[in-house]
């Protein structure tokens, strides 16, 4: 079912890109929470790296990704729980570091309100 309910959100009523179908059938294909983290954790970086140098497009569009990969994840352990809240709160904070340096202080706000 969960892949059922992940093809329904990604594919019904989106135009989605051939990035989009690589990212649902990755995300389908995950067996473990801790693998997720990590690929979350390296669209983190990858984002970061385009944030330093200053393609704020592409630095969202990686810490949305992640956020993705993120809000997939059923978490058991204690240890990814705990890996899990610290890894959203930096990439949370690191998209709002993004918007205010494009500016974007109206979507800084509703994003917040919406997390």
């Amino acid at each position: 079912t969960f892949q059922e309910d992940l093809k329904g959100i990604l594919f019904d009523g989106s135009n989605l890109e051939s990035e989009d179908a690589e990212l649902y059938d990755y995300i389908s294909s995950v067996k473990n929470p801790k693998d997720a983290l990590v690929h979350s954790s390296n669209l983190k970086e990858e984002g970061n790296s385009s944030f330093k140098e200053g393609d704020l497009d592409d630095a969202l569009e990686k810490y949305s990704l992640s956020m993705v990969f993120l809000s997939c994840l059923v978490l058991n352990e204690t240890d990814v729980r705990i890996s899990f809240s610290q890894l959203a709160t930096s990439v949370v904070l690191n998209m709002a570091a993004s918007f205010l340096r494009r500016k974007s202080l109206g979507i800084l706000v509703i994003f917040v309100l919406l997390s």
